[in-house]
């Protein structure tokens, strides 16, 4: 992670590609294997709109059922109505409630 006053922070998140028993001789058909979300459950977390949007969006483009939350409060009340059936949480680690 790099981060700089005003300018904003880039980081990089590194996911597990797949998880399956399965042999397969197609090196193509393998790596787009492993770039999907195979519907993976993320839970959301993020005031700021813009990013949010972009996230999910991302994110479903690679398999990934998206359960957006724009407070701490909607994410408790998602994980409470899903009943904390998530694969993954993305949390941003600064939010105003």
């Amino acid at each position: 992670m790099s981060s700089k006053p005003n300018e904003g922070a880039s980081f990089q998140i590194y996911l597990p590609a797949i998880e399956s028993n399965q042999e397969t001789n197609d090196v193509d058909e393998m790596q787009q294997e492993y770039t999907r979300g195979m519907g993976a459950r993320v839970l959301l977390v993020e005031n700021q709109l813009e990013v949010l949007k972009f996230t999910s969006i991302a994110l479903q483009q690679y398999g990934y059922i998206v359960f957006q939350a724009k407070s701490l409060n909607e994410a408790f009340e998602l994980f409470r109505h899903e009943e904390g059936r998530f694969d993954i949480l993305f949390c941003d680690v600064v939010l105003p409630d």
